[in-house]
């Protein structure tokens, strides 16, 4: 029987190497495995919560790209937050 654990961020590798704040989860069917990992990653600046959704968590973190798309998008066109903030309001619908 194998163990499946399943890390998802919003992160980017650059940002968590510079020492940004980042949060991801780990989700676990066993959840005594998910805080395992919680323990052993987090810290100060790096936050690991643990979960048994495993199914929430692997779509959320496919279904966060396409936003992440129209988020990049926004940026390079240079329109501010308020732009941004009504395309996730809109986009989470």
């Amino acid at each position: 029987h194998k163990r499946w654990l399943f890390l998802s961020g919003p992160s980017f590798a650059r940002q968590i190497c510079e020492r940004h704040p980042t949060a991801l989860v780990c989700a676990s069917a066993k959840l005594a495995d998910a805080v395992q990992v919680q323990f052993a990653l987090s810290s100060k600046r790096f936050r690991v919560y643990a979960s048994q959704d495993t199914v929430g968590v692997e779509l959320g973190g496919a279904l966060k790209n396409p936003l992440a798309i129209g988020a990049g998008m926004i940026e390079g066109a240079g329109f501010g937050i308020n732009t941004l903030a009504a395309f996730v309001t809109r986009a989470t619908r």
